[in-house]
């Protein structure tokens, strides 16, 4: 039972603040159309890698990207940087471990066991499609007939989504 992990990252690589601006530098594959959010709120779009936005007021701003690479959606976490003046602007990034961590067949069905922070709400994708979603670490879902199964967790945190890698499974072994 290997994984194989398939999705792109996406990230805030850093913030600078220059006079009245933040240079927002991003980390994304190139060719990637990458769309900026600050505070929750659309700012900048493009192709590009650094974005140049208006400063705004309050001690502290939230970015997150999104990405669309090769018609797939992928959401960075938000990151928090400091705006007050003659403050670093430092990131205290929120990112959190989300990964499918063991899938076991039992019978008919698959114990899916999922890494996430605790109270963050998982949904579970089997095969690109939803399978189910709650607040727990442990999922039981029917097995398939097929011989190779990829599942991805998507969790929601404190507001940011965060996605998994993609990871194949055999669906017959027991392990």
């Amino acid at each position: 039972v290997l994984a194989t992990p398939t999705t792109s990252r996406v990230a805030v690589r850093s913030v600078k603040r220059v006079g009245k601006q933040f240079r927002v530098r991003i980390d994304a594959p190139k060719g990637a159309h990458v769309t900026l959010y600050r505070n929750g709120r659309k700012v900048s779009a493009g192709t590009k890698r650094m974005f140049s936005v208006r400063t705004t007021a309050g001690k502290n701003v939230r970015f997150h990207v999104v990405a669309r690479i090769n018609g797939a959606i992928v959401k960075s976490t938000v990151q928090t940087f400091s705006t007050v003046a003659g403050t670093p602007v430092l990131a205290t990034p929120t990112t959190s471990r989300v990964a499918v961590r063991s899938v076991k067949r039992v019978g008919k069905q698959f114990r899916v066991r999922v890494v996430a922070p605790k109270g963050a709400h998982v949904t579970l994708y089997r095969n690109g499609r939803k399978v189910t979603s709650g607040q727990k670490r442990t999922f039981s879902i029917k097995a398939t007939s097929g011989k190779r199964v990829r599942f991805y967790v998507v969790a929601r945190i404190d507001g940011a989504i965060v996605k998994s890698t993609v990871q194949t499974f055999s669906a017959r072994s027991r392990k």
